[in-house]
C-alpha cells in the first residue's frame, strides 16, 4: 500500500473533484505533508481513517491499498458470521479480506468484529471439523486468510505515537495458535496502543525476559492449547509475580483458562490481580481504562474464557 498519495489520486479514489479534495486538507481534516516543491501529499492511512469516521463513500478503493470489492456487499455484523463462514471454508481469500474490511469502515470496532464474527466463524469450523471430519486443511487455510486479513487491517490503522502505552504478549511453550495473540495486538493497536505480539510457542523465560528489558503497560497470554495443565498453572503463577513486582498488568485469555485457576498445592499469590478476560471487547474496556487511569488493580471484567481460536 502506498504511503503517500497527491490530491488527484485522492480525489479519484472518492470520485470527487481535486478541489474538494484540497478543501478537506485546507480544514485539516486529512493529513497533509508537502514536497519540497510545495505539493500536497496525503497519507494513505489518514485518508482511510477520514473515510471511515465520516462515512465518505470510496468509489476506487485499489487506490488506497483496499480489496477492490469494498462497498459492495451490506454492511451488517448480523449476516457477517455466514458469508465469512462461507468464504473461509471456500478459501476465498480476497472475500474474507473484503468483508472485514467493509465492516471496519463501516466504524465496527475490531474487539466487535472478532468477538461477533471472526470467533464464531471459527467455533463453527471446529465444531465441523471434530463432528463431521472437516479436512484439517481446511481449518489450516482459513486461519492463514484471517492473518492475512488482520494484517491488512493492522496497515490500515493510524501509527500509535512514541509515549502511547506498550503491550507485549504472545503463547507459552506448545501452543502454536497465533489468530489469538495477532487479534489482541490488532484490538490493542486500533486503540492507539504499541502492542506488538511476541508470536506463539515460546518459553516462560523470554516472557520474563521481555518483561523485565521492556516493561510494558500490560503483557497478555493467550492460551488455547495446553499440553501440560500443571506445568502451565506454575507458569502462569510465575508470570503473575514477576509481572506485579515490576507493575505490569499480566492478562490472559483463551479458551484454556483453566491456567489461571490456582491449583491446591500451589498458592493464590498474584494471581488474584491477573484478569482472566471473557473477550476482545473485555480487553477493549481495559485498555480504555488503563489510558484514562481508571483502572483498579483487580479490573471488575469478565473471567470466563472466550476468544479466537485458530
Amino acid at each position: 500500500m502506498a504511503e503517500l498519495l497527491t490530491t488527484k489520486q485522492v480525489a479519484r479514489a472518492f470520485g470527487l473533484s481535486e478541489s474538494t479534495v484540497k478543501r478537506w486538507c485546507d480544514r485539516g481534516e486529512i493529513r497533509v505533508t508537502k514536497t519540497t516543491g510545495g505539493h500536497r501529499r496525503l497519507e494513505v492511512v489518514s485518508i482511510i481513517e477520514f473515510a471511515r469516521t465520516t462515512g465518505q463513500a470510496v468509489v476506487s478503493p485499489e487506490m488506497l491499498g483496499l480489496p477492490a470489492t469494498i462497498g459492495q456487499g451490506e454492511r451488517t455484523i448480523q449476516r457477517a458470521a455466514n458469508q465469512l463462514f462461507q468464504l473461509l471454508t471456500d478459501g476465498d481469500e480476497n472475500g474474507a479480506k473484503a468483508l472485514l474490511v467493509d465492516l471496519h469502515m463501516a466504524k465496527i470496532p475490531l474487539a466487535k468484529l472478532i468477538d461477533q464474527v471472526v470467533s464464531p466463524t471459527f467455533a463453527r469450523i471446529g465444531q465441523l471439523w471434530a463432528q463431521e471430519g472437516l479436512p484439517v486443511y481446511v481449518e489450516r487455510r482459513a486461519c492463514e486468510i484471517c492473518l492475512h486479513a488482520f494484517r491488512t487491517l493492522r496497515e490500515m490503522l493510524p501509527q500509535p505515537s512514541s509515549d502511547a502505552p506498550l503491550a507485549l504478549g504472545g503463547t507459552l511453550s506448545g501452543d502454536h495458535y497465533s489468530l489469538p495473540t495477532a487479534g489482541v495486538e490488532l484490538v490493542l493497536r486500533s486503540l492507539r496502543w504499541r502492542a506488538v505480539s511476541l508470536g506463539t510457542n515460546l518459553p516462560v523465560e523470554t516472557m520474563l525476559a521481555a518483561i523485565e528489558r521492556q516493561t510494558p503497560r500490560l503483557f497478555w497470554i493467550s492460551a488455547t492449547h495446553v499440553p501440560d495443565l500443571a506445568q502451565r498453572r506454575a507458569d502462569w503463577m510465575q508470570l503473575a509475580d514477576f509481572a506485579a513486582a515490576k507493575g505490569v498488568l499480566l492478562v490472559g485469555g483463551g479458551k484454556a483458562g483453566s491456567i489461571a485457576e490456582p491449583a491446591e498445592d500451589l498458592p493464590n499469590r498474584s494471581v488474584a490481580s491477573t484478569p482472566w478476560l471473557a473477550s476482545m471487547s473485555a480487553l477493549e474496556s481495559l485498555a480504555v481504562s488503563l489510558t484514562q487511569g481508571k483502572a483498579s488493580s483487580e479490573p471488575d471484567l469478565p473471567v470466563e474464557s472466550a476468544s479466537v481460536e485458530q
